[in-house]
């Protein structure tokens, strides 16, 4: 399927994987089925919006590490208020406010693009284990890692949810490396992240994203043959993307 990876990334799946104890969640009932998926979801209902805020979007400068350039003299700032020596009243960025003081527009930017919460996920009926799989949504696009359908989603994947604050505490299933789960804990964003890279191109050279690790999308692989597709690495931080 284009990707090949390491066997340590298999997990050593309990004996009973594959029975009926052993499910792909359902996003909307708890019906005894052999398998029940964990709902796909993305965070934003403008996915396809740009990823960070540059000077075409919001008219800011940025730097080359993607934050608003903003000068702090006091002939700038008087230049800017029409008051000589006069101080501006810089803001920070919107990605270090608390996650309930963003707007819709800054909570959906917030979202790194890494692909992950679009891979189809398993939990173990018994123990509430959650096995992420390389498998991922019919609708993933593999190279740039966003919906490729995003605004009619719901027409082919009708349990597709969108992340809101209210759920983001009651979703087990989130990457570590998620920028709602960092900031959430009151972590600061990764230097990676688009962000603060100013390059959406930057999640993919930290081995964050998905790029080039997808083996197969749902439409692929028979509902029973999921627990083959088990994989460690969608729950864990890449070696070159810690910091």
């Amino acid at each position: 399927m284009g990707c090949s990876l390491n066997c340590s990334d298999a997990f050593s799946l309990p004996a009973r994987a594959g029975l009926p104890g052993f499910v792909r969640l359902s996003a909307r009932c708890g019906a005894s089925l052999p398998l029940r998926r964990v709902p796909d979801f993305n965070p934003s209902d403008a996915f396809c919006e740009p990823l960070f805020y540059n000077s075409l979007t919001t008219g800011v400068p940025m730097t080359d590490g993607g934050h608003a350039a903003v000068s702090t003299t006091a002939d700038t700032a008087g230049a800017m208020t029409g008051k000589k020596g006069a101080k501006k009243d810089v803001s920070p960025p919107f990605w270090e406010k608390p996650l309930e003081a963003l707007t819709r527009p800054e909570w959906e930017k917030l979202c790194d693009g890494c692909g992950r919460c679009c891979l189809i996920k398993l939990e173990d009926d018994d123990t509430g284990a959650i096995y992420p799989t390389s498998v991922a949504c019919q609708l993933l696009d593999r190279e740039s890692c966003r919906c490729g359908d995003y605004r009619n989603r719901r027409d082919h994947v009708p349990d597709c949810i969108r992340l809101t604050l209210k759920k983001l505490n009651d979703i087990r299933w989130l990457p570590p490396t998620c920028a709602y789960v960092l900031r959430a804990a009151g972590k600061p964003l990764p230097p990676w992240h688009p962000l603060l890279s100013g390059d959406p191109d930057s999640i993919h050279r930290a081995g964050v994203s998905v790029r080039g690790r997808v083996e197969a999308d749902e439409t692929e692989v028979e509902i029973d043959d999921l627990p083959e597709f088990i994989r460690l690495w969608p729950k864990r931080w890449p070696k070159k993307a810690r910091y």
